[in-house]
């Protein structure tokens, strides 16, 4: 049985692999409650954010841009298997294998090239757990969203299981926000010193992030009942869907801040699935539509530096206490050829 708010879900018991989440969303409500594609919303969030940094960090002293460092770690759940996978011809596993790429802030040589094991940069930084999609691994994504490293924040990429690569299954959704929150204590419990970001990451500052597949991890872990990752401060989900999964639900989720970011031409998971967590989910919610954008094409010109600059001023004013996130996302998108935005308020 799936469970979830009214208006529009995703059964992951009768998804079929390449289908990637969209083929069975049902009843849709499209561009009710919030407005139409392209309006704001008349809220208020000027309210300054106290931000998550510890004591002594800041916003300026953590901006950068800085240098992207790279390590690689695995890290091991023995407390949950993996189930077999007949399509990728996967015999079950006792444990979920979960190789994780961090990247983070360096001084050394401050350009878009990563620099294995290079030292962190002084500071403690906010950690940003991001989920890959259908086929992909951590690898890939962790290099789409270098560029929020290069502003001062850690990125962990975990490749997942069964949903990665060649032959990708996506029937292990549900499995995947445990998957996230066991990487996220792992991260966060680093005492390895060979580990250069062990020490620099600001335990109490965490956002979620994820495309595809991934942004119906990320939407689980944040808001579904039985799915939550605890203490999480921001999200951003990128060309997504809510996928209620078996006893959980997303009423009563907790009123985490969202970015959505989603192309209006997109065939694999329609921008109708991110116009319905902005409508349903409490929000303060921005959901930044990109015109004639497709599924994959958000992360190429003209539309990357855009994302790129609308998830950093979110991360900023979210984690680091920065102006609040609605005047200079519209300040960004004003005149825009690229891409419109809506604004929700937090309704609980």
């Amino acid at each position: 049985m799936t469970r979830g708010r009214r208006g529009c879900g995703v059964a992951v018991g009768v998804l079929a692999a390449g289908v990637v989440l969209a083929a069975t969303m049902t009843g849709c409500s499209g561009n009710s409650g919030a407005g139409a594609t392209g309006a704001s919303t008349a809220v208020d969030d000027t309210t300054p954010r106290a931000g998550c940094l510890p004591a002594g960090e800041t916003r300026d002293s953590t901006s950068g841009p800085y240098g992207i460092g790279r390590s690689e770690i695995t890290f091991g759940d023995t407390s949950r298997p993996t189930a077999a996978s007949p399509r990728r011809g996967l015999p079950p596993h006792p444990d979920r294998t979960l190789p994780t790429v961090i990247l983070y802030p360096t001084d050394a040589h401050p350009t878009d090239a990563t620099i294995a094991d290079a030292p962190a940069a002084a500071g403690q930084f906010p950690l940003v757990v991001v989920s890959h999609g259908v086929m992909s691994n951590g690898a890939t994504f962790s290099a789409i969203v270098a560029p929020w490293v290069r502003a001062g924040y850690v990125v962990a990429a975990p490749t997942f299981p069964l949903s990665s690569g060649s032959g990708a299954d996506i029937t292990d959704l549900a499995n995947q926000p445990g998957d996230v929150r066991f990487v996220t204590e792992s991260v966060l419990a680093l005492a390895d010193p060979s580990q250069p970001v062990q020490g620099h990451i600001a335990a109490d500052c965490l956002a979620l992030a994820g495309h595809s597949m991934g942004a119906a991890t990320t939407l689980e872990a944040t808001y579904e009942s039985s799915y939550l990752v605890p203490r999480v401060d921001a999200a951003i989900e990128i060309s997504g869907v809510m996928a209620a999964m078996p006893g959980g639900t997303f009423d009563d989720a907790p009123a985490v801040p969202l970015l959505l970011l989603h192309g209006d031409d997109d065939p694999v998971v329609a921008v109708s699935g991110s116009q319905h967590a902005f409508e349903q989910l409490p929000g303060p919610n921005y959901f930044v539509t990109f015109r004639r954008a497709d599924h994959n094409s958000l992360f190429t010109p003209p539309y990357k530096s855009v994302l790129d600059q609308a998830a950093i001023t979110f991360l900023d004013a979210e984690l680091k206490g920065a102006e609040p996130p609605r005047a200079l996302l519209a300040a960004l998108l004003d005149g825009s050829t690229v891409a419109t935005l809506q604004v929700k308020d937090a309704t609980h």
